[in-house]
């Protein structure tokens, strides 16, 4: 039987606290442990599960009524195409913005 030993209990990043307060929320600590017998260590990752957004007043944001309405407007390959730019984008800052890099989850 595989045993381990929990080294270090990591604490809830703070700053991605901060981004989903308006949100009903569930928070599972992670945990670094050590595979009992080797050097081997396993990062259990702490977890952040969403279970109901905050409620949006869509008439606050006049823009995104718009874009969406043309979206529906657009064929399907248009629609991937924008799609495809927004999660290229979306991806890109995330990977340049340092406040959601947690290195103490990383091996």
């Amino acid at each position: 039987m595989i045993e381990f030993e929990i080294l270090q209990e990591l604490e809830p990043n703070t700053e991605i606290l901060e981004i989903i307060k308006n949100y009903d929320y569930a928070i599972k600590n992670g945990k670094i442990k050590h595979l009992m017998t080797t050097n081997l260590q396993f990062t259990q990752p702490i977890e952040y599960a969403i279970t109901k957004p905050a409620t949006v007043n869509f008439a606050n944001y006049p823009y995104i009524i718009f874009v969406s309405s043309k979206i529906m407007e657009m064929d399907s390959a248009q629609q991937n195409k924008v799609a495809l730019y927004l999660f290229n984008s979306i991806n890109f800052k995330i990977k340049n913005c340092k406040s959601l890099d947690n290195k103490e989850q990383m091996f």
